[in-house]
């Protein structure tokens, strides 16, 4: 009897920053030679929920399988990104020190993968950007052997000089020194996205700040602000919505993000610091519109912006983002 073969779709994904997952490997062990790549690619931490699938793999590569039914890529990208936002923030609750750099994921740093259980069937990389694949391939013992090593291992030597050096001293391998993660972070990312992942308006507005957030990183500080702007105000409209609308029967598209702020503030639905840092950021976002802004967006300016998202978060789904700049 031929048994029913059922195969699914992964995402595969680096961080920004690669590190290793739980544990790194011992490179100066020459037995682990003949297992080089399963040791790399071992998923040693996976996760189930009712809408996905989450594995982290050794080498730091994520992986997410998604059970919405005939889902679209953009969609994908949009909760790979907010596990990269997730991942970001935890993190920053364990150590002290800056992790990542945040960037928004694209098509080119996504490997497709189809998995018969944990068996890989097909892995597609023909879009993948030149640098992610290099980090890709630090998995396979080819990428670091050369190809004439049997005519110079004369003495028997190679092997041990492979192991010791050309491995360990590989930038990919060097890059990811100091930097293991545990299984409790990773339990607690699980546990977060498996909240957030429940509603898609969350998962949008937390994928659109990985946006920003990178425009920051660049110094496009005042890129940064307007993106900023646009989730900012998506709460205000949500908060309007949900607390102000039926009580006063005009529609919020009939209205402005100053007069939206005005009535919010007046329903007591937000507080008279967090409105006047909201002005702040609205005002100078309309300078940048309109090209009138007498002076340069600080980091500092773009720098409130990301508190006060971080307010409506807390607020929204009871998430505390810790970012670090």
């Amino acid at each position: 009897m031929i048994k029913d073969v059922k195969l699914e779709q992964y995402y595969g994904f680096y961080t920004n920053r690669p590190f290793w997952a739980i544990s790194k490997p011992d490179f100066t062990n020459s037995e682990i030679i003949p297992k080089f790549t399963s040791m790399m690619s071992e998923v040693i931490a996976e996760y189930e929920d009712t809408y996905y699938k989450l594995r982290f793999c050794r080498d730091g590569m994520i992986l997410f399988h998604s059970k919405f039914p005939n889902i679209a890529f953009k969609h994908i990208l949009e909760y790979i990104n907010t596990l990269g936002i997730l991942m970001e923030s935890e993190t920053h609750n364990w150590m002290l020190k800056k992790m990542f750099n945040v960037r928004e994921l694209n098509q080119g740093d996504i490997f497709p993968y189809t998995v018969d259980n944990y068996k890989v069937k097909g892995v597609n990389t023909s879009h993948v950007n030149f640098a992610i694949l290099h980090e890709y391939n630090a998995r396979f013992l080819p990428f670091y052997i050369p190809l004439d090593y049997n005519k110079v291992d004369l003495q028997g030597t190679f092997w041990p000089n492979l192991i010791k050096h050309t491995i360990s001293s590989d930038p990919r391998i060097k890059s990811r020194e100091g930097r293991v993660l545990s299984k409790e972070l990773f339990d607690n990312v699980n546990s977060t996205f498996s909240r957030v992942v429940t509603n898609y308006n969350s998962v949008t507005l937390l994928a659109q700040i990985t946006k920003s957030v990178e425009q920051f990183e660049n110094g496009r500080y005042d890129i940064a602000l307007i993106l900023s702007w646009f989730i900012i105000e998506t709460y205000l409209y949500k908060l309007f919505q949900a607390k102000v609308l039926k009580s006063i029967g005009q529609k919020e598209d009939d209205m402005s993000a100053a007069e939206l702020l005005k009535i919010l503030h007046q329903r007591r639905v937000l507080s008279y610091e967090l409105v006047g840092d909201i002005h702040k950021v609205r005002i100078l976002r309309n300078k940048i519109a309109h090209n009138t802004f007498e002076s340069e967006v600080t980091a500092q300016d773009t720098l409130l912006s990301f508190e006060i998202i971080k307010e409506f978060i807390k607020q929204d789904i009871g998430l505390s983002l810790n970012l670090k700049f």
